[in-house]
């Protein structure tokens, strides 16, 4: 089974999933979502990026778990429509144009949702090779799960350090850090 084929899917379960936030949201979503969320712009830097790798890296892996399960795609179809509700919320209640919003996403976002998709397609493979070659078969998608493991920390680097910079520069209302 091939890498590219997996991720393929796994990213079109995720975009289908950031369109149906777009087109459905779940209005409930967004006050479950900031309900549970400790008052992050309270943190230092440091202390945001170490809780948005803590929390990024056990979402990875939650879908990988659920990956090697063949559920995985429900993961990745929630996590991306968490981000269509959150963009519809932002655009639509908060005041964000799309480029505000999208500077608010895609410095850091360029990273962690394709560590996340990563971590869905490791667990995919790593099922699909076990049935295959035994639990020595498991390797490739041990090796990327790191990899995605890996990749987010660099994005909750910049989600914390420079996404908030990016954002205020083209006029977004995002609270301090």
């Amino acid at each position: 089974m091939r890498l590219s084929r997996v991720y393929a899917g796994v990213a079109l379960a995720y975009s289908v999933g950031v369109a149906a936030g777009l087109a459905v949201p779940w209005e409930g979503l967004i006050k479950l979502l900031a309900s549970g969320a400790p008052d992050i712009w309270r943190l230092s830097r440091v202390e945001l990026a170490a809780f948005i790798y803590a929390h990024n890296a056990l979402a990875a892996l939650i879908i990988y778990a659920l990956s090697i399960i063949y559920i995985g795609v429900l993961g990745v179809l929630f996590n991306g429509y968490i981000l269509g509700v959150v963009a519809r919320y932002a655009v639509g209640e908060r005041g964000f144009t799309v480029l505000q919003f999208l500077a608010a996403i895609l410095p850091h976002g360029v990273i962690e949702i394709p560590a996340l998709l990563l971590a869905s397609a490791a667990g995919v493979l790593t099922l699909h090779d076990v049935r295959e070659k035994g639990f020595q078969g498991a390797s490739r998608g041990f090796k990327l799960l790191l990899t995605a493991l890996l990749l987010l920390a660099p994005a909750a680097f910049i989600e914390s350090f420079i996404t908030p910079e990016v954002a205020r520069a083209v006029g977004a209302p995002i609270p301090g850090v």
